[in-house]
């Protein structure tokens, strides 16, 4: 399959050339510089000097959104894949490559991630058994309306195109309408068991430092997306029990020291619920 990676990159520079290390060389790469403290040429051309897949661009957009937006705009491949600066490509990324040539008869290719996180030994399972669960035919609505990462996944450019997909140039949950809007324009989703990809969430990940009003906003940036499709395409998602939504909303405002996040996110998520049925 010819493939192309496109990472935007702010900073990460050191496990940038990690990550590039995990690439192989026939797969094609669009490395997004986007507002790092320092200039970035002298890196650029180092990158493209060191690794021949490698292009280089420079984004000045707020988020990584926009920065995955122009390396969708310069991509020459029909088949790409999303990685983030300071993750990994695991070996099960050259076997997906040799599995899948590029007429597969799919719009949308899912692996299941690898996710590291401090103290959270047991995520790689609950993420394997959610996404099993979505992966079964009576639950694959859900999986459009709730698996909304961008990496670990191969997409087409032709359906991109197609319905003029782009990421919203935010800061935070800019992943999340373009993740749920190609989940529903993707009407062939294969599904794969093969681990080709590792986030490393770390105590300084942007998502761990997000201040206690910023948990508010990307949520209901996530709720906002939520009813978007709701009421473009009918599929009924709020499922959750009565339960976990309280128990996400302490687990938010223990996270953010904050008590007053606790009854905010309650509103927001029983609000989408009176909502969206």
């Amino acid at each position: 399959m010819d493939l192309t990676v496109i990472i935007p990159c702010k900073d990460h520079h050191r496990r940038l050339v990690k990550l590039l290390e995990t690439i192989p060389q026939n797969v094609a790469v669009i490395v997004v510089e986007n507002n790092s403290k320092h200039p970035v040429e002298q890196l650029n051309n180092y990158l493209e000097s060191t690794f021949p897949n490698v292009k280089t661009y420079i984004s000045h957009a707020k988020g990584p959104g926009g920065a995955r937006n122009l390396g969708m705009e310069v991509l020459e491949t029909e088949w790409f894949t999303f990685a983030d600066a300071d993750d990994l490509f695991l070996p099960n990324f050259s076997d997906a490559l040799k599995l899948y040539d590029d007429e597969v008869e799919a719009d949308l290719i899912a692996f299941p991630p690898m996710v590291t996180m401090a103290g959270r030994q047991d995520l790689n399972q609950k993420l394997m058994a959610d996404l099993k669960q979505l992966m079964t035919a009576p639950h694959l609505q859900d999986y459009r309306a709730k698996w909304v990462v961008p990496w670990s996944r191969f997409y087409r450019k032709s359906i991109v195109v197609e319905h003029e997909l782009i990421f919203q140039d935010l800061e935070i949950s800019e992943d999340v309408s373009f993740a749920m809007q190609y989940n529903v324009y993707a009407k062939r989703i294969l599904f794969s068991e093969l681990v080709i990809y590792l986030n490393q969430v770390g105590k300084k990940s942007r998502y761990s430092d997000l201040s206690s009003s910023q948990i508010v906003m990307d949520t209901e940036v996530r709720r906002w997306q939520a009813k978007f499709v709701f009421e473009k395409y009918g599929i009924k998602l709020w499922r959750y029990p009565f339960y976990s939504k309280i128990r996400f909303a302490l687990q938010q405002a223990k996270k953010s020291h904050h008590i007053k996040i606790f009854w905010q996110l309650l509103q927001i998520l029983f609000q989408s619920t009176d909502r969206e049925g």
